[in-house]
C-alpha cells in the first residue's frame, strides 16, 4: 500500500538553511571559455562561447541565480580590453565581476575535444543470430570532451569552486560533416555544463517530509527557491549522540548515521522529490547507472535530515 507520511511539526523543526527563503537571488556571470585542442574543422565555431552559453541557459532556469546577460558581459570585456586570447585569471575575474555587479564570475577552458570513429554498443533485436534484446558492436562515433570550470567570488578574488569534467558520448552511427560533428560536440559539452550547474548548487540542508514506499521516493523541504536542481545528489542521515570535551563540556562532535543516498528527480518551488538508491556499474559497460533501492526506505523516517552532496 502507498505509504505517505507528512508532519507539520517536521517542517517547523527543519534546519534554518533549509527553510530560509532567499529574498535576494545570487548574481552570477559566465564568461566565454578559452579553447585548447579542438578538431580543425570546429576551430571557427567558437566552442568556448557555446560552452558558456550552455551553462548560462542552465543557470537562468534556476530561480536561485540572477544571471548577467551575455551582451552586457561582452560590453564589459571590451571596455577593459581583455584581449584576443580571452584569458582570465582570478584578479581579472574580480575586476570584470565588479563592473558587472555580480557576486560570482564563472570562467574556464575547453581543454580538448576529440571526435573519432570506432565500434559502439547497441541494443540488438536480431533473432536469427540467437540474440534477443542483447547488445552488439556496430560502427559508430565517439566524442570526448575535457572542460575546466572555475567560479570566483568577486569581492575577494578567491576561487571558491574549481571542477574538471570529462565526458564521452557514443552514437551508433558514423557522424560526418561539420554540422553533424558540431551537434555531437554540443551534446557532449552540455553534459559538462549540467555537472557544473549541479556543483554550483548551494549545500542546502533539509528534512524528510514524506515517504512513498511504492515508488522509492522521498519529499524534502527545499526546492527551486533554495537552488535545488534535478540530478542533484543528497544523503539522508540521522544525528546521534553528542561528543563532549570531558574537561569543558563543550560539544566537539556529533555522531552521524548515513541512511541512504538519493537523487533529485523533481523540483518544485519549496519541495523536491528524491529517489533513494545508488550508482552501480552497468552490466555490459564500464559506465555507472542509477539503481533504485526501495529497501533503504525501511531505515528512513519522516524528520530525518538531508544534505546535498557533490553530484556524480
Amino acid at each position: 500500500a502507498l505509504s505517505v507520511m507528512v508532519a507539520a511539526a517536521v517542517l517547523a523543526a527543519a534546519p534554518a538553511r533549509a527553510q530560509e527563503e532567499s529574498s535576494e537571488r545570487v548574481a552570477v556571470a559566465v564568461m566565454d571559455f578559452t579553447t585548447g585542442a579542438v578538431p580543425w574543422d570546429l576551430r571557427d565555431d567558437n566552442i568556448g562561447r557555446i560552452c558558456a552559453n550552455t551553462l548560462t541557459v542552465l543557470l537562468q532556469r534556476n530561480p536561485y541565480f540572477e544571471v548577467a546577460e551575455r551582451a552586457r558581459i561582452e560590453t564589459v570585456t571590451n571596455e577593459i580590453r581583455l584581449g584576443a586570447s580571452g584569458l582570465v585569471d582570478s584578479d581579472k575575474a574580480a575586476e570584470i565581476g565588479k563592473l558587472l555587479a555580480v557576486k560570482y564570475l564563472v570562467y574556464g577552458d575547453v581543454q580538448s575535444i576529440e571526435i573519432g570513429k570506432g565500434l559502439a554498443s547497441a541494443v540488438s533485436s536480431v533473432i536469427g543470430g540467437g540474440i534477443l534484446g542483447g547488445r552488439v558492436r556496430v560502427k559508430g562515433t565517439h566524442c570526448r570532451t575535457h572542460v575546466n570550470y572555475k567560479m570566483v567570488e568577486v569581492e575577494t578574488g578567491k576561487v571558491v569552486l574549481s571542477r574538471t569534467f570529462k565526458e564521452i558520448k557514443d552514437v551508433t552511427h558514423v557522424v560526418d560533416g561539420p554540422e553533424a560533428r558540431l551537434k555531437l560536440v554540443n551534446e557532449t559539452l552540455s553534459k559538462t555544463a549540467e555537472r557544473m550547474a549541479r556543483a554550483m548548487m548551494p549545500k542546502v540542508e533539509a528534512v524528510v517530509a514524506a515517504i512513498n514506499a511504492e515508488e522509492g521516493t522521498l519529499v524534502i523541504t527545499v526546492g527551486s527557491q533554495h537552488g535545488v536542481v534535478e540530478g542533484a545528489m543528497f544523503r539522508v542521515y540521522r544525528k546521534g549522540n553528542e561528543v563532549k570535551n570531558p574537561a569543558t563540556g563543550e560539544v566537539i562532535d556529533v555522531q552521524i548515521t548515513e541512511l541512504a543516498k538519493a537523487l533529485c528527480t523533481d523540483v518544485r518551488e519549496k519541495a523536491s522529490t528524491l529517489q533513494v538508491g545508488d550508482y552501480v556499474k552497468a552490466k555490459r559497460s564500464n559506465k555507472r547507472e542509477w539503481k533504485v533501492l526501495k529497501e533503504k526506505l525501511a531505515e528512513i523516517k519522516v524528520g530525518d535530515l538531508v544534505g546535498a552532496l557533490e553530484a556524480e
